[in-house]
């Protein structure tokens, strides 16, 4: 029954009833379907969560600036608090290596933090501007607004960690209604003898 399966029908779930429904809508499709469990991220659409990893400023990069804008500032979607605190609080600054790690480990700012070139690094608006004082120098002014990324190699979201999912699984052959039916109540005993 499972030749060529593929399991880009649904998202996995953890609620048998709604991989119930996954699999009539498959079945009336006409499209060969089962149930499955399996351990989350081993599908084509297990249950995600925002990435962790995301919470940490320092794994974000520019994506685009434009003019300040808070009407469309607050419109935007953000992924988390912490994409959202770095459009509104902080500044994209290109600099070269050593620069930007002296400020993501120390929070201490050096001229080389604004090279202009180099890797993107974001610095908090209030620092940038306690370190202008300093030097006798206004505050920054800032009319642009950075929106922000991941940087390259964090992906905005994980598997769940999750052990066990229920996936409509299917094949490109002819939907066999009895069959499938056979299979799920099989499972739905599988289950009812764990309990």
């Amino acid at each position: 029954m499972n030749k060529n399966k593929s399991t880009s029908w649904t998202e996995a779930t953890t609620d048998f009833e709604r991989a119930l429904i996954g699999l009539f809508s498959c079945l009336n499709s006409g499209k060969n379907s089962w149930i499955e469990i399996q351990k989350n991220g081993e599908q084509d659409f297990p249950i995600k969560i925002s990435n962790p990893a995301l919470d940490d400023p320092f794994n974000w990069t520019m994506a685009y600036g434009v003019p300040r804008n808070e009407e469309e500032m607050e419109k935007h979607k953000y992924l988390n608090d912490t994409e959202k605190d770095l459009t509104y609080n902080w500044y994209a600054a290109f600099s070269d290596l050593k620069a930007a790690k002296l400020y993501q480990n120390t929070g201490k700012i050096t001229r080389k933090l604004f090279n202009g070139m180099g890797i993107c690094t974001p610095v908090k608006m209030a620092d940038i501007d306690a370190w202008r004082a300093k030097q006798g120098k206004e505050p920054f002014g800032y009319s642009w607004v950075t929106y922000w990324k991941p940087k390259d190699n964090i992906p905005y979201w994980i598997a769940a960690d999750i052990q066990e999912v229920f996936v409509v699984c299917y094949n490109d052959g002819l939907a066999n209604k009895k069959e499938s039916y056979l299979k799920t109540a099989e499972l739905l005993h599988k289950l009812a003898d764990k309990k």
